[in-house]
């Protein structure tokens, strides 16, 4: 289970390109980072530490539950 997760940094690296850096822990003590690549024009590509998509999704959903909605 998935403890932990927030974004560790947003870096562009050109005007029309960028990445997230999300850092996720579990309850096991492992721990990791998922890659968001953008560029205008092309898909999303994530690099996730040879973790699958189900496993991204966990994470996703706990960055979520840790947000806070403004409304």
């Amino acid at each position: 289970m998935i403890t932990y997760a927030t974004i560790n940094g947003i870096k562009e690296t050109s005007i029309e390109s960028g990445f997230i850096d999300i850092y996720w822990e579990d309850e096991g003590g492992e721990f990791g980072h998922i890659y968001l690549h953008s560029s205008v024009g092309e898909e999303l590509q994530i690099d996730s530490e040879h973790m699958g998509k189900d496993f991204i999704k966990k994470v996703f959903n706990k960055l979520i539950d840790n947000a806070t909605l403004k409304e």
